[in-house]
């Protein structure tokens, strides 16, 4: 009996310091404060920044008489804006239901000023303010996801493209406004990449704030900008050899990944799918995005991506002319920048539960 009562009795579990950090940023992430800042502010000042960087980037080639980059530069981001702003009215208009006349009138009017963005990010922000949840903000916004994904595929990686370019062309001497464009560029498209990946990946189940989810988060981010930097980069030095040829590789890329959709799955070969099967496979031209709903596709569109990825940084530095001193590093920084890229969406896909890696079973 004395034994029984000299045994020391068991303390209670106390949680883990790394599970009280956890639920201290889960409650920081779901600040009010916060959630304006990562649902508003941020992704429209990004959009924003981007945008203006270009105009003003474009009325410095026309202050300089460079009258081809100007209307290039214009053209890249009015085209897609226009664009962007009829999807907008479009959703307005389907939506006309759930609002009510003033307020479908105010929208098309913003959308034919080319302000259609605007009145869909001030409308999340009067949902936050009204401590809306999350999951309603992104059901009344669906459509930002696709517009910013048009968008980056339309305006900001064709921008990245075209101003590496010039600048590889040119050899003109890189002025602080072109880099902080295509900085701006690069952000927006892989924000917008990174958005659609998790609206089109990523069950809801697995969207709750964890550590999990934070680590695949960061892991995506990272893979998405060692991809499209590296697609971006080859794109542009192929062109600055091989102007006349530059849409051979990129068509025959989407051209294979769009018969091989069509051929395996048999949404794609409806009407309405004939007409996505080409905008989806575009999209994964660049970015690895709706080709993860097949192994297949995902395989084929991984080994394309790389052999393409080498092949035009191969020809441009085989045609080269005059020799410079970022031609070697360019040329090994494009082919591990590849390789790396296509791991990291190999990773994803594991994360995913679509792939299962060979010695998996050995290791259970």
């Amino acid at each position: 009996m004395a034994e029984t009562e000299n045994q020391p009795l068991l303390a209670p579990d106390r949680p883990s310091s790394t599970h009280c950090l956890l639920d201290c940023l889960k409650t920081i992430w779901n600040f009010k404060v916060v959630r304006i800042l990562r649902l508003f502010v941020f992704p429209l000042g990004l959009y924003l920044f981007d945008v203006i960087t270009d105009l003003i980037l474009a009325v410095q080639y026309h202050n300089s008489k460079d009258s081809t980059w100007f209307v290039l530069t214009l053209v890249f981001v009015l085209g897609p804006l226009l664009i962007i702003n009829l999807f907008f009215l479009k959703v307005s208009v389907n939506d006309r239901e759930n609002e009510n006349r003033a307020s479908l009138i105010i929208k098309s009017l913003l959308v034919v000023m080319q302000l259609g963005a605007l009145a869909a990010y001030f409308n999340i922000f009067h949902l936050l303010l009204r401590d809306m949840d999350v999951e309603l903000i992104e059901r009344v916004e669906k459509g930002l996801p696709v517009a910013h994904l048009v968008e980056a595929m339309l305006e900001s990686i064709p921008q990245l493209c075209l101003q590496l370019y010039i600048v590889i062309s040119t050899g003109e001497q890189v002025s602080v406004l072109k880099v902080i464009t295509m900085v701006a560029s690069l952000l927006a498209a892989v924000k917008a990449v990174v958005t659609a990946w998790y609206f089109n990946s990523i069950n809801k189940a697995d969207r709750a704030f964890s550590c999990g989810f934070v680590t695949r988060l960061i892991l995506l981010t990272l893979w998405k900008v060692v991809e499209l930097s590296t697609r971006v980069l080859a794109v542009g030095l192929f062109a600055s050899a091989f102007k006349p040829w530059i849409a051979l590789p990129i068509g025959v890329h989407w051209l294979i990944m769009t018969v091989t959709l069509i051929c395996i799955d048999e949404n794609c070969r409806t009407c309405p799918g004939m007409m996505f099967a080409p905008l989806f496979m575009a999209v994964d031209t660049f970015s690895t995005i709706f080709s993860t709903s097949h192994k297949l596709t995902f395989w084929l569109n991984t080994v394309l991506t790389l052999l393409g990825n080498i092949t035009m940084v191969t020809v441009w530095y085989t045609l080269k002319t005059g020799q410079d001193w970022y031609d070697v590093p360019a040329l090994v920084g494009e082919v591990v920048g590849s390789v790396v890229s296509a791991g990291l969406g190999l990773i994803e896909m594991v994360f995913l539960g679509k792939i299962e890696f060979p010695f998996s079973s050995c290791c259970k």
